[in-house]
């Protein structure tokens, strides 16, 4: 075991319960940037830590201290891991994410054995994404909300008239802008999520009349299809909690799929319906609110229907030419959704349309 720690290219130490340093490896001694390991085995890991990630990692190896045996919180500690950041030989911090588990000698628990990865290129990475979303975001969004103002100034004839035939060219150029900004708003969304910065406002909202003005919104694309769109809203369902942005977003989106996925003279139903859901916590029943939208399109093939609403993932007829997306608008969905303690899911059948859900708790409201 000695030789395997010696040569793998992770750190790994052994520490007992009060963060004195038993064992440290080479890989480690070097990435602290010392010459040799005893200098370290003089050390307590907690006094290393930085003072942002030192509480945490204290606490956590305190609970698995007094734990005897193995509970669910401990998924944080051998599985995901812990940020830390290590003070090295040159007083800088460096970036780690450590797995720990039980250290035992001669079958007594006398510590903990940590396994550290180092995430100084991985930071770098975040970093250059995050130069990359500032740099869609003014160099990209900024100039296409400018060409989008002159657009509409001249769609207006605010700076003399035009023909019947330039105004509908002037409506194709708005709509693809309008679909690169769609593209960058879902981009930012994307990233915003991956690094847990995703979050929602809520605030006592009319979900019907959300979805009614969803509804007339888009009513203008499915009569360009010829497509039948309408409405079935419960009227018994109370005001809600719920952030209106983020909930418009959802149903847009649900919406804008199912115009897109109907053939000519199809029909599209939007429907909201109060029910009773088990609740899992004390085995009662309790109210929720489901939305769906209803398409009699091209269906999904059941192989495909897991994944939908996973990122980046497409259907074969969403990777259609002329139908094509990011494959990013169901997975926000999703999020968002899921930020509302909600679920979403699907029912489809190839040939015969999809219906897509999405169901909203109801809460007593605070007044």
């Amino acid at each position: 075991y000695r030789l395997l720690a010696e040569t793998m290219t992770m750190g790994l130490l052994t520490c007992d319960f009060n963060g004195n340093i038993i064992y440290v490896n080479k890989s480690l001694v070097h990435m602290l940037k010392y010459g040799h390991s005893e200098t370290l085995l003089k050390q307590n890991i907690f006094d290393l830590c930085s003072n942002k990630s030192r509480t945490e990692f204290e606490k956590s190896v305190g609970y698995m201290a007094k734990s005897r045996k193995k509970k669910k919180d401990d998924k944080n500690l051998t599985e995901e891991g812990i940020e830390i950041e290590l003070r090295a030989n040159d007083n800088s911090f460096i970036p780690f994410k450590i797995y720990i588990t039980d250290y035992y000698q001669h079958a007594s628990r006398v510590g903990f054995l940590g396994v550290l990865s180092d995430m100084r290129p991985q930071k770098r990475i975040e970093r250059l994404k995050a130069d990359f979303n500032s740099m869609i975001v003014h160099d990209l969004r900024s100039p296409l909300n400018i060409i989008q103002g002159y657009i509409d100034i001249v769609r207006n004839q605010v700076v003399g008239q035009i023909s019947e035939e330039q105004a509908d060219l002037l409506s194709i150029a708005k709509e693809n802008v309008d679909k690169v900004l769609k593209l960058i708003d879902n981009f930012m969304t994307a990233s915003k999520m991956e690094a847990g910065k995703f979050d929602v406002v809520k605030e006592v909202n009319s979900l019907n009349l959300v979805i009614e003005a969803v509804y007339h919104y888009n009513l203008i694309l499915a009569e360009k299809k010829e497509i039948e769109m309408s409405l079935d809203l419960d009227k018994e369902i109370p005001l809600l909690e719920f952030d209106k942005m983020r909930i418009e977003q959802v149903i847009t989106n649900y919406i804008s799929n199912a115009i897109k996925f109907t053939d000519k003279k199809g029909k599209v139903v939007i429907r909201s319906k109060l029910v009773k859901v088990q609740n899992e916590l004390n085995k009662g029943e309790s109210l929720a609110v489901h939305v769906s939208v209803s398409d009699s399109g091209v269906g999904i093939p059941y192989e495909e229907q897991d994944k939908v609403f996973n990122k980046y993932e497409q259907t074969e007829a969403g990777k259609n030419a002329s139908l094509k997306g990011t494959g990013l608008g169901l997975a926000i969905c999703k999020e968002i959704i899921s930020l509302h303690k909600g679920e979403v899911w699907l029912e489809s059948k190839p040939g015969e349309g999809s219906t897509f859900y999405f169901s909203l708790p109801i809460k007593p409201i605070k007044i």
